[in-house]
């Protein structure tokens, strides 16, 4: 039997309320507020998984990130976890931040 492969994201609710961004950053944009939906207003996600489910290359994504981050969309946020590593999460500002800088 073939192995499947894993299925990327086929649908994304697209946000198309945030003015100034190009379809890639909207798709990214809209995918990680997506992702901090819930109990948790942040999420995660590594730029791996975020490259591989969106179908795009990692360099990229951390330009888009970069982007978002300067325009006050998403703050980043990376801690130390001892000999474990790094945890990185990423939040989405609140809107009324947003429109003040766009």
């Amino acid at each position: 039997m073939e192995k499947q492969k894993k299925s990327k994201v086929k649908f994304i609710n697209i946000d198309m309320k945030v003015e100034g961004l190009n379809n890639n950053e909207r798709m990214v944009y809209s995918h990680i507020k997506s992702l901090c939906k819930g109990v948790k207003p942040y999420c995660f996600a590594s730029n791996n998984s975020l490259a591989t489910t969106l179908n795009i290359s990692e360099r990229t994504l951390y330009r888009i990130l970069n982007r978002l981050e300067s325009r006050n969309l998403i703050k980043r946020t990376t801690n130390s976890i001892g000999h474990y590593g790094k945890e990185r999460t990423i939040r989405i500002q609140s809107p009324s931040a947003n429109m003040a800088d766009i």
